[in-house]
């Protein structure tokens, strides 16, 4: 399907496609991802009679980036300049890793605009070991695995920071996936998760809430998830056995049936 686009506050153009009729449910996807992630959804939740729209976070799938460091307030800016510039008065909101923080910190701030929410694979906090990984992160983002290791300087420091957030000791290799060439769209995102924290806040939310977790997610542990669900009044709780981060992919069918049985519980 080709996207639409919708042009924000700096110029950025961001990229999202629309299906089905009815209640709307806005899906907000992880780093290195895009709105290409929840093509297992789209189909049910339309079927089931909902609109479905997806987004792509700007600097990943078909939206734009701009020059510049962005941090999370710049995430949520686009989110809230996209649902007032398509119109979404009210809508079910659904997000993934990264999309799943921007989602608390959105529903927090705009409870009126959202019907129910949903949080799969993410966390409310990120302590001191979490906001290491991700400024590691950025530095891997911003200069390319292959030339961090090649400059003693900043090996030396990836190394430094890798031991802060594994103190249990990890090899670097082992976050060279995705990060062998430099990536400002990932640096940003990545920069958008220190000192992240919404878990003081999570009692604020009053909508019907949804919360998923795979018991073997490698990027952002179980536990983080579990506390997610125990902050939110009334919130499902969700466990998918032996699943990695990527819920809606690994668990397709299981997860679909369980957002749609969720959203039909809330009306």
């Amino acid at each position: 399907m080709n996207p639409r686009m919708l042009t924000v506050h700096d110029g950025t153009r961001l990229a999202w496609d629309s299906t089905g009729d009815g209640p709307v449910v806005l899906l907000l996807h992880g780093i290195g991802s895009s709105r290409r992630k929840w093509e297992p959804q789209v189909g049910p939740l339309a079927a089931a009679g909902y609109r479905v729209v997806r987004m792509d976070l700007r600097g990943f799938g078909d939206s734009e980036t701009r020059p510049g460091k962005y941090v999370m307030d710049d995430f949520i800016g686009d989110v809230v300049a996209f649902a007032d510039g398509i119109g979404l008065e009210t809508f079910h909101l659904v997000g993934h890793s990264l999309g799943g923080m921007i989602a608390q910190r959105y529903v927090i701030d705009r409870p009126a605009r959202v019907l129910s929410l949903s949080l799969v694979s993410t966390t409310s906090h990120n302590g001191r070991r979490a906001s290491a990984l991700a400024r590691l992160m950025v530095t891997l983002a911003e200069h390319g695995f292959d030339a961090v290791m090649n400059d003693a300087r900043l090996r030396e420091e990836a190394e430094r920071t890798l031991l802060e957030a594994f103190p249990e000791g990890v090899p670097l290799s082992m976050l060279k996936r995705g990060m062998e060439t430099p990536s400002a769209a990932r640096a940003n995102a990545w920069r958008a998760c220190i000192d992240f924290s919404a878990k003081d806040r999570l009692g604020e939310v009053r909508c019907p809430a949804l919360v998923a977790h795979g018991t073997a997610d490698m990027l952002i542990p179980f536990r983080a998830g579990e506390l997610v669900a125990r902050a939110i009044p009334g919130a499902k709780w969700v466990v998918e056995d032996g699943a990695g981060h990527s819920l809606p992919q690994e668990r397709a069918e299981s997860f679909t049936r369980t957002v749609i049985g969720f959203l039909r519980t809330v009306g």
